[in-house]
């Protein structure tokens, strides 16, 4: 038995590193600087070194908790547009999919930072009715694709 697939216009999750380079840097850097800085504070105010080795795995701790944190709330979410509806999943033990159909879009947004047209990234807000936007999500790449493939699913 053969499955067939059918490829979406647009399929995808928001890129970390891409969405936020300056962040990314930051929480690498965060732990060995962090320790260093403990080592160096500690050395020169004469705290007691078992106090300084205790410390030590807070800054490590702090970033890797961090970087973990955002991992996994970008891994949780997909936006994905096909010629009928736009679909958000969000979720890893518990998944909400929210679901737009095209012809209810009154407008969309995709709009690019200076840094997210450097690094390939756009936000996009998408309005049925009303001033909240249904949808909105930040880092996620191919932004010409998705505008393309919404202005295609709204055209038929």
């Amino acid at each position: 038995m053969s499955e067939t697939t059918t490829e979406l216009p647009y399929d995808a999750r928001p890129a970390m590193f891409r969405d936020s380079p300056l962040r990314f840097v930051f929480l690498i850097l965060l732990g060995p600087l962090g320790v260093f800085a403990l080592a160096l504070i500690g050395q020169r105010t004469g705290l007691p070194d078992e106090l300084v080795r205790l410390a030590m795995p807070v800054p490590v701790a702090v970033a890797g908790l961090s970087l973990l944190s955002w991992y996994l709330g970008t891994r949780s979410n997909r936006l994905s547009v096909d010629q009928t509806t736009v679909r958000h999943r969000r979720g890893i033990l518990s998944k909400r999919v929210k679901q737009i159909a095209i012809p209810t879009i009154k407008s969309f947004e995709v709009s690019q930072s200076a840094l997210h047209r450097l690094t390939g990234v756009c936000s996009i807000r998408i309005y049925t009715a009303g001033d909240q936007p249904e949808i909105s999500l930040s880092g996620l790449p191919y932004p010409e694709e998705l505008n393309d493939a919404l202005e295609a699913a709204r055209r038929e």
